[in-house]
Parts: structure tokens; C-alpha cells; sequence
């Protein structure tokens, strides 16, 4: 399998994608390696490939949380505020549930 082409490497891909078959399966129907067709994949075809990178948990920056209060009818309900740099707005009362507050902000 080493004298094969980049054309016959990217005709093989071809065929893989129009058979439906796993890469697996497809190897052992054309008779060709399963970690050389790996090594094709990644590279006459990256964006079939997974990618390699390790996805890193974007570092969160420390959002500050204004408590207010807001009057109404003649009562002083505490809150919780929190504003977003894209300008989007978040207020609820003090005493909102947990998981309730966890939704809002996903």
C-alpha cells in the first residue's frame, strides 16, 4: 500500500464517503490498512478527521454582581443584577431557586 498515489488515496476517501460505511469496514472491504487510511483522512481530508486538539475550558473571567434595590408598591424587593458585556441584562430576586438562576445564565 505504500506505492499508492495521492490521487488513489483521495479516491479511496471518495469511495469511503459515498459507501456509508464506517472507516473500518470500508478497509477491510478494499483491503487497505485501517491506520495508513487513519493517516489519509487526517491528511487529504482534516475537516472528516476529528480534531486532535484538546478542547481547553475557556478561562471565565470574574463577572461582578451589583445587588440592588428595587421599590415597588411601597416595598423594597432585593435583587440580583447581572449585565453581560454584549449589553444583555439579568435581574432576579434575592431569594430565586438555585438551579433556577444556574438555567438562566447557561
Amino acid at each position: 500500500m505504500s506505492n499508492i498515489s495521492p490521487e488513489e488515496k483521495q479516491t479511496h476517501i471518495s469511495l469511503w464517503k459515498e459507501s456509508g460505511l464506517n472507516k473500518m469496514k470500508y478497509c477491510e472491504q478494499a483491503k487497505i490498512s485501517y491506520k495508513a487510511f487513519i493517516h489519509w483522512v487526517r491528511r487529504y481530508a482534516p475537516s472528516l478527521s476529528p480534531s486532535r486538539k484538546r478542547k481547553t475550558k475557556k478561562k471565565s473571567a470574574f463577572i461582578p454582581i451589583a445587588l440592588s434595590e428595587e421599590k415597588t408598591e411601597k416595598r423594597i424587593t432585593h435583587v440580583i443584577e447581572i449585565r453581560y458585556p454584549n449589553g444583555i441584562q439579568l435581574t432576579c430576586p434575592i431569594g430565586v431557586d438555585i438551579s433556577v438562576l444556574k438555567s438562566l445564565l447557561q
